[in-house]
């Protein structure tokens, strides 16, 4: 948490409170463990593709960009963010506002402390198992795994990306973007989008470019 102080976003301060509270499982049977670990790795992709289904925002669609307010915000940062003009004890203050982290501020996020500690059980099964112990012995069982794990990781990855290009279905976001966030995708514009966004102005045609 001190390092999270001077480097915002350090995901070691998640994993150390994810290792605290693994601390309660060291008792759980092998099993129990394995099944909830896979149950946490399930919330993702299914919690999002049922997000998606009900939530019309899950769906990526054409929308008005504002560049003029996404400049004139970059620039109000670029003015007063303790990152840009504070010190080394204004950076502290700022960063300190977001410690301890939430591992759960983002379930259906790509990055969840879910899956993470999914992860931290899958380590402590395989330690009640004593499975990289004694390799020899369980060289089919870790072969195994990481064909499954291999195989449905591939596969998952296709029909998601299919499922993106086809329906606009966004991979990565949960419901929309905050205000920060869609001012900082407002940015990142193709220099067609720009063009079209300047030569607008001049022409009458609006304020507005379009991108998807």
């Amino acid at each position: 948490m001190g390092h999270a102080l001077l480097f915002p976003g350090d995901v070691l301060m998640i994993y150390a409170e994810l290792g605290l509270v693994l601390l309660a499982f060291g008792r759980v049977p092998p099993r129990v463990l394995l099944g909830l670990a896979l149950a946490l790795l399930a919330v993702f992709p299914l919690g999002r593709a049922a997000n998606a289904a009900v939530t019309p925002s899950a769906v990526v669609t054409e929308r008005d960009v504002d560049l003029a307010r996404a400049q004139a915000v970059n620039e109000e940062l670029r003015n007063t963010h303790p990152y840009a003009v504070g010190s080394v004890m204004d950076v502290m203050r700022a960063n300190a506002q977001v410690i301890p982290a939430n591992p759960l501020g983002s379930p259906l996020g790509a990055e969840s402390g879910l899956g993470f500690f999914a992860m931290f059980l899958l380590g402590l099964y395989a330690g009640k198992r004593e499975i990289f112990l004694d390799i020899d012995r369980h060289i089919l069982l870790i072969r195994l795994g990481a064909l499954w794990g291999l195989s449905l990781g591939i596969a998952a990855m296709v029909v998601e990306r299919a499922i993106s290009l086809g329906l606009g279905y966004d991979v990565e976001g949960e419901s929309g973007p905050g205000p920060g966030l869609g001012v900082l995708r407002d940015l990142r514009l193709a220099p067609e989008d720009q063009d079209r966004h300047h030569h607008g102005d001049h022409h009458g045609d609006g304020d507005h470019g379009r991108h998807r």
